[in-house]
């Protein structure tokens, strides 16, 4: 839909631990143990140093076995950001890529503290 906001806008999500992640036929959910929710609808992918990038495509609806379990229990340690990728590092090493692409349809959103964003 559009692109991320400014990194500084987005700082609030440092600190924060996954509590879980939910698989859905067309979007991930991730939740955090202060309840701010993420939610990507396009595409993330997941790398360590140890491990490959592991991409998965949210819009094609099948899902293969996956590590995107590793950022739950970890906390965000640190972002990157460029216009339609969100980067969340963890501390276990594990580096999370949010995708969001231009166009008319929402690539995700971020709940925190009753506010949402909408990417």
């Amino acid at each position: 839909m559009r692109a991320f906001p400014p990194k500084e806008s987005l700082n609030y999500l440092i600190g924060l631990e996954v509590s879980h992640l939910t698989f859905h036929p067309y979007s991930l959910d991730l939740g955090f143990v202060d309840r701010t929710h993420l939610t990507a609808e396009y595409a993330v992918s997941l790398a360590s140093k140890e491990s490959p990038w592991e991409n998965w495509d949210i819009q094609a609806g099948r899902h293969k076995p996956t590590s995107l379990h590793r950022p739950v229990d970890a906390r965000v340690v640190d972002l990157s950001w460029r216009p339609f990728v969100l980067s969340l590092h963890f501390e276990n090493g594990f580096v999370l890529n949010i995708e969001s692409q231009e166009g008319p349809y929402e690539s995700g959103h971020i709940w925190h503290n009753g506010e949402i964003l909408v990417f």
